[in-house]
């Protein structure tokens, strides 16, 4: 499991699901809040998976 997911599965759910799951939350409150053009919902969503990934 540990090869797969790159760490420990604590670390894994702590950090990928709690942490960046409640960011791409409050993104899309944030977002839709503000009636943002998609344009921005889309380099938002990049620049959130890039964070996840790296």
């Amino acid at each position: 499991m540990d090869a797969l997911l790159g760490n420990s599965f604590g670390v894994f759910l702590g950090v990928t699901v709690v942490l960046v799951g409640f960011a791409a939350y409050m993104t899309g409150q944030a977002l839709g809040a503000g009636w943002k053009p998609y344009w921005q919902l889309v380099i938002s969503c990049g620049l959130l998976g890039a964070a996840a990934r790296f």
